[in-house]
C-alpha cells in the first residue's frame, strides 16, 4: 500500500464566476451517491475462469478486487493511493500486473503480485519514462513490458527474465504491444502504432527477435488485434485493411511477403472491436461496436469456419476478458440508467454465479437518452445522444451540448453521473458524434484529420443550430463542454460561435496546438502528428485551429477545469488560457487538481469537479 498527501483542489475566477451558489441540498445528494456507486473496471479472469479480478475507484487512488465467480465473495487485495488503471492475470494464473499512474502522471509503471503470498515487486524504470503491460509470453508466464525508452534503452516492448534483467523484444518508435504467442512458444504476434490510425501487425522469432512485418503498410489501416489459431495454421487478424469497417480475417502462417487479410467475419453496420479466442481456439468472443450500441457474439471455430452460438446487445461494454482454459468471459456493460457492472457469461451468453448488483438508487429518477441522428452543413450525416431534462413550470428550455474525447472514440448511452446531475437540474444534454469520432467506419473517423478540422468545428454550429431548432434550449440558454479533446472542441466552439453559446467548461483541453506539442511527452508528440497536424511542417494550419488566438471573440463565461500532473495535455494548456481570457477581461475560472493527471480519478475529487460544472451553468444558463 503507498500513501501520500494531496493538496486539495485549487478553484480562482475573474469576473462573475467568483462566487458561484451552492447546489441545493437534493442536487448535492444525488451527486455524490452517483459518483460514489462502487463501478468495477478492468475485469481479468483467471485462467481457470473460478476468480475475477477487478479495479475499484477509491476516494484517492484504487483498490484491486478479487472476485470468487461461483459465490460472489469479494477480498481487496491492495490498496493504492496512486492511479490502479489496468491488471492482467498470467497464463499460469500466478501473478497479476497492474499499471499505475501515480499522482496521475503519464510516467507510468508497472506492479507485478504474486498471489499466493500477495508480495508486490515493481518493474524499474526511470521516474520520468512510461512503462506498460504489454502481455505476457503464454509458455513462460514472463512479462512483456513496453516503455518510450530511458536511460540508453530504445522505444520497445521488453521481456522480463527472471532474474530481473530487460531483453529487448521488438525495438520501434510509437506504441507496441504482445497480442499472441505460437503455441510451440516460438514465435510471437506483436502489433505496432508508429501513428494514430496507422497500426501494424509483426511475428517476432523468439530465438533470434527477427521481426517481419506480415500486414502491408499501405494503405493505411489498422491491425487490433490478431492471434494464432488453434489449429497453427492461420493467424486470425481483427483490421480495417482494405475496407472501411473492422472485420475478422485470416493470413497463412508462414506468409513469406505482407498481405492483406482475407476476410472471414464482417459486418456492414458495425465495427469489430474486440476478439479473443477461448480454450484451444475452437470458440472465440467478439464485441461488435456500432453507433447506437455494443453487441456481443460468442462463436466456435474450425479452421476458417465460423457458426454464431449467441449474441446480446449493451448499451456499451467497456471491459471484456476470457478465461484462456474455461469457456467463461467476464463482461464489464453499462447503460445511462445504470451504473456498470461485471457479470462471467457462459459460451451462450448465460450468467455464471450471482450477478452483482450495484449499490441502489432508490429515491432517484435516471434518464435514458434518445438516439438523434441529423445533416452536418455538408450534408454528412452526424448522430447524438439527447437527455431531455423533465419540463420545469417557469423554467426557459436549456441545454448543454457534451464534446467526446479522443476523439478516435464515440459517445455512448453510458452511465454519467453529471449528465444525470444535470437533468435533475432542469438542463438538458445532448452528447454529438461529430465527424472523426469512430463508430461509423474509417472513412468517418478521419474526417477531421489535420485540415479537415475546420468541418469538425462547423459540426459544432451545427449541433448548436438543431438544439434551437427544435428548442431543446433557448437563444441565451446554451452551454456546452467536454473532455480532453471535446474540451479542445469546446473552446473551438465558444470562440467561432459566440452568438450561440451562453456559458462552457472546458475539461484537460488542447487551447493552443503549438504549445501542445511543445510540452507533451515525446511519445504522445510522435503519434500525434497524423491526427492534428506536423508542427514542423503545419504551423499556420496547426496556429489557424488553436482556439486560444481567437478569445477575443468569447462571450461566454469559461470553467477551465484540469489535472495539474497532466502528462498528455499539460496543465499549462489551460492555466495559460484562463490568464489570456481574465487579461481580456473575460469571466472565466480555473479548477485545478494537484495528484491528479489526464482524467480525475479519486472519487472526492469527480464529486468536486463535477460540482463546480453544474454550479458553473446553472449560474450563466
Amino acid at each position: 500500500m503507498t500513501t501520500s498527501i494531496r493538496s486539495a483542489p485549487r478553484y480562482e475566477a475573474h469576473g462573475r464566476g467568483r462566487q458561484l451558489q451552492a447546489l441545493p441540498d437534493t442536487l448535492a445528494r444525488l451527486l455524490e451517491c452517483l459518483v460514489n456507486q462502487p463501478e468495477p473496471l478492468c475485469p481479468g479472469l483467471s485462467p481457470d475462469g473460478q476468480t475475477l479480478f477487478h479495479l475499484r475507484r477509491e476516494d484517492a487512488g484504487a483498490s484491486l478486487i478479487a472476485r470468487e465467480v461461483a459465490r460472489g465473495l469479494e477480498t481487496v487485495l491492495i490498496r493504492q493511493d496512486a492511479s490502479l488503471f489496468a491488471q492482467y492475470p498470467s497464463p499460469d494464473g500466478r501473478y497479476l500486473a497492474l499499471g499505475v499512474s501515480p499522482g496521475g502522471m503519464i510516467h507510468e509503471s508497472v506492479l507485478v503480485m504474486d498471489l499466493a503470498t500477495r508480495q508486490i515487486q515493481s518493474v524499474q524504470t526511470s521516474q520520468d519514462a512510461i512503462c506498460r503491460v504489454a502481455g505476457w509470453l503464454d509458455t513462460s508466464s514472463q512479462l512483456v513490458v513496453w516503455t518510450d525508452g530511458f536511460a540508453k534503452m530504445t522505444c520497445g516492448l521488453y521481456v522480463i527474465e527472471d532474474d530481473g534483467a530487460w531483453s529487448l523484444l521488438f525495438a520501434a518508435p510509437g506504441g507496441s504491444r504482445l497480442a499472441d504467442a505460437s503455441r510451440d512458444g516460438k514465435r510471437v504476434l506483436v502489433i505496432h502504432c508508429p501513428q494514430r490510425g496507422q497500426v501494424h501487425l509483426y511475428e517476432v522469432v523468439l530465438a533470434t527477435r527477427q521481426a517481419r512485418l506480415l500486414t502491408p503498410l499501405e494503405p493505411e489501416a489498422e491491425v487490433v488485434f490478431a492471434h494464432y489459431s488453434g489449429c497453427g495454421k492461420y493467424i486470425h487478424v481483427v483490421s480495417n485493411l482494405g475496407a472501411d469497417r473492422h472485420y475478422l480475417g485470416t493470413i497463412q502462417v508462414g506468409t513469406a511477403q505482407p498481405v492483406l487479410p482475407t476476410p472471414l467475419y464482417a459486418r456492414d453496420d458495425a465495427d469489430l472491436s474486440w476478439f479473443a479466442p477461448l480454450g484451444q481456439g475452437t470458440a472465440a468472443v467478439m464485441r461488435w461496436t456500432s453507433a447506437r450500441s455494443d453487441a456481443l457474439e460468442t462463436v466456435s471455430m474450425v479452421g476458417p469456419v465460423l457458426k454464431s452460438l449467441g449474441s446480446r446487445e449493451f448499451a456499451s461494454i467497456p471491459g471484456l476478458s476470457v478465461a484462456s482454459q474455461a469457456a467463461r468471459i467476464a463482461v464489464c456493460a453499462e447503460r445511462a440508467s445504470r451504473p456498470a457492472s461485471i457479470e462471467v457469461r457462459d459460451l451462450m451468453l448465460r450468467v455464471q454465479g450471482p450477478e452483482n448488483p450495484n449499490a441502489a438508487l432508490a429515491g432517484f429518477v435516471m434518464q435514458e437518452p434518445e438516439f438523434v441522428e441529423f445533416s452536418a452543413h455538408d450534408g454528412l450525416l452526424l448522430s447524438g445522444w439527447l437527455y431531455r431534462a423533465p419540463p420545469a413550470e417557469g423554467q426557459a428550455p436549456r441545454v448543454v451540448l457534451y464534446f467526446h474525447g479522443g476523439p478516435e472514440t464515440h459517445e455512448r448511452a453510458e452511465f454519467r453521473p453529471l449528465f444525470q446531475t444535470l437533468l435533475a437540474a432542469g438542463i438538458s444534454v445532448f452528447a454529438p458524434n461529430v465527424r472523426g469520432s469512430t463508430g461509423r467506419g474509417r472513412h468517418f473517423s478521419e474526417l477531421d484529420n489535420g485540415a479537415l478540422r475546420r468541418d469538425a468545428l462547423l459540426d459544432i454550429g451545427n449541433c448548436a443550430e438543431l438544439m434551437l431548432a427544435h428548442e431543446i434550449g433557448l437563444p441565451g440558454r446554451l452551454g456546452i463542454m467536454g473532455e480532453s479533446y471535446g474540451g479542445y472542441m469546446t473552446l473551438a466552439g465558444l470562440a467561432a460561435f459566440p452568438e450561440y453559446f451562453a456559458a462552457g467548461v472546458s475539461i484537460c483541453g488542447i487551447s493552443n496546438f503549438l504549445t501542445f506539442f511543445e510540452r507533451t511527452a515525446v511519445y504522445i508528440k510522435e503519434i500525434s502528428r497524423r491526427e492534428y497536424g506536423d508542427p514542423d511542417t503545419e504551423r499556420d494550419m496547426l496556429k489557424a485551429l488553436s482556439p486560444c488566438y481567437r478569445f477575443a471573440s468569447v462571450e461566454a463565461p469559461i470553467l477551465f477545469i484540469h489535472g495539474e500532473n497532466d502528462g498528455n495535455v499539460p496543465y499549462t494548456e489551460s492555466l495559460e488560457a484562463f490568464r489570456t481570457l481574465v487579461g481580456l477581461g473575460k469571466d472565466a475560472g480555473l479548477l485545478s487538481f494537484p495528484g491528479e493527471g489526464h482524467s480525475v480519478s479519486g472519487k472526492k475529487n469527480q464529486i468536486t469537479e463535477r460540482d463546480h460544472t453544474v454550479r458553473w451553468f446553472l449560474q450563466f444558463l
